[in-house]
């Protein structure tokens, strides 16, 4: 790991968190700025946001989709902790989040796991499956504290993997079923639309393959170094945005579709 200031690095990603400001790229103040480093940074975050009453609840995994590399910055998975201070259910499967001072947010319509059992490296997507007890259907919101989404992919990392929000419409039990869960993951199709007609679309096989696929990935990428938090049973895991990544403003409605699956959607208002 590089020596940097990386305590420095991460007080000051934390301070600029809904604040409507923006700092430059830690890559370009810093040059050595690794991969690595920024998920160095991600647990400092984590560790200050703990330290302030807040409680790593999950993970959100990002950079699944090769189809919006251009639009985030990315160039393959990677992953960030979401908080009890970060995550939304509505279970009536309808409701509204304040965008607050966030800048530039995006949204993200995911599939979302909740874990059983901890998941370890080297599983199947069958293994994978039988760790997973219930999905739910959810947006993320994201957002760039960096000027013009200029992000370079350990930027993203340590910026708490972009992650502002994550609202989830109701829980599926999918313990009954588990093995038709693996295609009907892969398969199911989202098509989200607001009040002024703009649509997107996406299949779950957008996502590195599947959702599960998704997973798997990153808890190999996590058991490659010894020093990040394993992923542990009772985390909710995002997988990857289904689609292009979506504006966010107040005043849009967006409503949701899910077929080849019967996991519910969720129709958001922006305010």
């Amino acid at each position: 790991m590089s020596e940097l200031p990386l305590d420095q690095i991460a007080i000051d990603l934390l301070s600029v968190l809904g604040a409507a400001k923006v700092l430059p790229s830690v890559v370009e103040q810093y040059p050595g700025f690794s991969l690595d480093d920024g998920y160095a940074v991600a647990h400092r975050i984590r560790a200050l946001r703990e330290a302030r009453g807040e409680r790593a609840v999950g993970r959100k995994i990002g950079g699944t989709n090769p189809a919006t590399y251009a639009q985030s910055g990315a160039k393959g998975p990677m992953w960030g902790f979401v908080y009890d201070s970060t995550v939304t259910t509505m279970p009536q499967g309808f409701g509204r989040y304040s965008l607050g001072s966030f800048r530039q947010p995006r949204l993200e319509p995911e599939v979302v796991l909740h874990i059983a059992v901890a998941p370890e490296a080297g599983m199947s997507e069958r293994d994978i499956i039988a760790c997973i007890d219930q999905v739910a259907f959810g947006y993320e919101i994201v957002h760039s504290p960096f000027a013009d989404w200029k992000v370079a992919p350990a930027d993203s990392i340590a910026a708490h993997g972009l992650h502002q929000a994550l609202l989830l419409g109701p829980w599926l039990d999918i313990t009954a079923d588990r093995r038709a869960w693996v295609e009907k993951l892969r398969s199911l199709h989202v098509g989200i639309r607001d009040r002024d007609g703009e649509e997107h679309h996406g299949v779950g096989s957008n996502v590195l393959g599947s959702p599960l696929n998704a997973l798997r990935t990153i808890v190999d990428d996590i058991a490659r170094n010894p020093t990040w938090s394993p992923i542990s049973a009772g985390e909710i895991a995002t997988t990857g945005t289904l689609t292009s990544l979506m504006p966010a403003a107040p005043g849009q409605r967006w409503s949701s579709v899910i077929e080849g699956s019967p996991l519910g959607g969720l129709d958001l208002e922006l305010v």
